[in-house]
């Protein structure tokens, strides 16, 4: 299911009239209403948990000698601690917050011991390295926001009605639709509940994370 099967199945959920827009852009009306429900209801199941498997990636790259900052991927989430590496091998691997009380970067080039994930999810290598080294390690990804016709979701295809279920609950927010409203709800319980089961680490769950198998920074949502 696309972006566009996704808003014509909503219209039709819904019983809105007609059969649905024949694009997703430059829309008016109901059916600019219509895409807007479904793109916000993507991404508000993508931006329930920060750690959703369809949301992995990874990321591998080069630093030059005296680089100690490493910028992150353009469409990072949040880092993975634990599959961080330097070179190929595992780095200690601490949070600014967490020690920017006590810590003093090194003023030398050598090795680097420690990987620091800086506010703005770069990474400081301290010391910076004194040749070229590679940095690599495991991510997720913010859900891009769909925009054109054909562009699929992440989230896999067994889960995606979850996206319609949301959807006809921001319909019938609007309209004032409670029968809509109770039908979307069942819907997106019932698929939010798979997605979930099938799509989190573990079911030890918690406002933005899930706690099972990995070791990650944890934003505000």
């Amino acid at each position: 299911m696309n972006f566009l099967d996704a808003c014509k199945k909503t219209v039709k959920r819904c019983g809105m009239t007609g059969s649905g827009p024949v694009t997703v852009e430059n829309q008016s009306g109901e059916m600019a209403l219509a895409v807007e429900w479904v793109r916000d209801a993507y991404l508000e199941v993508c931006g329930k948990w920060l750690n959703w498997k369809f949301l992995w990636a990874q990321h591998s790259g080069e630093i030059t000698p005296g680089q100690s900052i490493y910028p992150p991927p353009s469409d990072l989430g949040i880092w993975d601690h634990s599959t961080i590496r330097v070179d190929g091998a595992k780095a200690e691997v601490l949070e600014y917050e967490a020690i920017k009380d006590w810590w003093e970067p090194s003023t030398n080039n050598g090795v680097p011991s420690l990987v620091v994930i800086l506010p703005d999810s770069s990474l400081r290598l301290d010391p910076a390295p004194s040749g070229a080294l590679s940095v690599s390690g495991d991510y997720y990804r913010v859900a891009p926001a769909p925009e054109s016709n054909t562009d699929e979701f992440l989230i896999p295809q067994p889960y995606q009605n979850v996206i319609l279920g949301r959807a006809m609950m921001l319909y019938a927010g609007y309209e004032n639709a409670p029968d809509v409203k109770q039908d979307g709800l069942e819907l997106y319980q019932q698929m939010m509940a798979q997605l979930e089961a099938h799509q989190l680490p573990n079911d030890g769950y918690r406002n933005g994370v899930s706690s099972g198998g990995a070791n990650i920074v944890v934003r505000p949502v």
